[in-house]
């Protein structure tokens, strides 16, 4: 139940508070048809009743009608009622339909309802005289089996009367939650592309949903407003360190020319390669801010393998003390189109990585290959891997986990997040895999 969403929840209470409901309307309706056929039928017997006892009188001969001095025989049928009379509690006058019907107690005053069979009687007992009693007897199978028919049409109609309930149930509740499925929508859509410019539809009516999406769409202008701060911040420093590094750079490299001593060049070197570390930060920083401010870049059609070729040859000469082979397959023809700085960066990164994490006399795999029209780029490596929760945090700006660190204190961390930003870019995929100890596998379809 817990995953189950809210509307599921409301139409579900909704349907069994509604089935409730049906039943006790059901119960209800089965006793109150059995009353008021006693209510029909013995408002009908009293009517004949009234009718018949007008001018009766019991005589030593049984029932007689005297009406003015004139006497008629009694006649024991009238309207569908049929009399028959008790002396004493014993039977005297009449014929009963069913014997059943005479075992029937006498019950002065009240009508009782009798089955036989398939057929249903009522009864109703009065008092003639002190040691007289007439029985009215009316078959009333017709009228018990069109109530039985309104019963059974009404438990037929209730399933129906439920699914339609349901079914109506669902549209409301659809309709109603419409606001909320928008701000799901757009918050789940904000948190996946970055787009914090997007902002949750409003509906006409002002209602609580109204000033919930109102204040949600503030939150994230606000959100928005010190990302692009940040952004600008980040981006205004990048640029203006370049120059001052640039020129920095540039210095100690003349001086190193000039340097004689070897003691005094090894510490020029040191320096230099600190250098070359924030000169490659700065350059990185500027690449994720153009990424992110999703800035147009150059379309051109690459040859993907030439390219790889070109990086690996470029990365051994870093890694060659560590003897770690390279092998690139698949279909040489494929091409992309793209930008050669981007794809240039998106391999650099996945290749080096591989092999700085590599052990000695590893091994880096790259495969090229088609699959359903897009471009799936695979690259192994046999290095340390990395545990479960590397992973979950390797695609964050500056993650690195305590091996890395350990290992590669001049690492930037950021070299993943140029991979995850450039595939979004270009509105790919990321699959990644890795055993601690084994190597890992990322797996690029673009």
């Amino acid at each position: 139940m817990r995953k189950i969403s809210i509307k599921v929840k409301i139409l579900l209470w909704f349907l069994g508070f509604f089935t409730l409901l049906i039943i006790a309307n059901q119960v209800v309706l089965f006793q109150a048809s059995n009353q008021i056929v006693t209510n029909q039928s013995e408002d009908e017997l009293i009517n004949v009743i009234d009718d018949v006892t007008e001018h009766l009188v019991m005589t030593a001969n049984g029932p007689k009608y005297i009406d003015d001095d004139d006497v008629e025989p009694f006649i024991y049928s009238k309207d569908g009622v049929q009399f028959i009379f008790y002396v004493n509690d014993v039977l005297m006058y009449g014929t009963s339909p069913n014997d059943m019907i005479t075992q029937t107690p006498i019950q002065v005053g009240q009508t009782q309802l009798v089955e036989i069979g398939e057929v249903n009687y009522a009864i109703y007992d009065m008092y003639i005289n002190p040691s007289t009693t007439m029985r009215t007897i009316k078959n009333i199978s017709s009228v018990d089996t069109s109530v039985r028919q309104l019963l059974i049409t009404s438990l037929v109609l209730s399933p129906i009367i439920l699914i339609l309930v349901g079914f109506g149930g669902y549209l409301i509740l659809k309709k109603s939650f419409q606001p909320i499925d928008d701000v799901i929508q757009t918050t789940r859509h904000i948190k996946e592309t970055k787009q914090y410019h997007t902002r949750i539809p409003l509906r006409k009516n002002e209602d609580e949903l109204y000033h919930m999406s109102t204040m949600i769409n503030e939150m994230i202008a606000s959100t928005e407003d010190v990302l692009n701060r940040e952004k600008q911040f980040t981006s205004n420093v990048s640029h203006e360190l370049r120059t001052p590094l640039a020129v920095l750079k540039a210095q100690l490299e003349f001086l190193d020319d000039k340097l004689k001593t070897s003691e005094y060049k090894k510490d020029m070197q040191g320096i230099l390669k600190q250098m070359q570390y924030l000169e490659d930060m700065v350059k990185t920083i500027l690449m994720l801010t153009k990424l992110n401010e999703e800035k147009t870049f150059q379309i051109e059609s690459i040859p993907l393998f030439p390219l790889v070729e070109d990086v690996l040859d470029s990365l051994k000469e870093d890694y060659i003390e560590k003897h770690i082979q390279t092998n690139l397959e698949g279909d040489s023809s494929i091409t992309f189109e793209g930008d050669m700085m981007l794809l240039t960066s998106l391999f650099t990164n996945l290749i080096s990585n591989a092999m700085k994490y590599n052990k000695d006399k590893g091994q880096v795999d790259v495969s090229i290959r088609k699959v359903n029209e897009k471009v799936q780029i695979k690259v192994s490596d046999t290095g340390i891997g990395m545990s479960e929760e590397d992973l979950k945090h390797i695609l964050e700006p500056f993650y690195r986990s305590d091996t890395i660190r350990t290992q590669h204190e001049l690492s930037l961390g950021v070299g993943m997040t140029i991979v995850s930003n450039i595939i979004n870019y270009y509105q790919g995929t990321l699959h990644m895999t890795s055993t601690l100890g084994e190597g890992t596998t990322f797996i690029i379809t673009l």
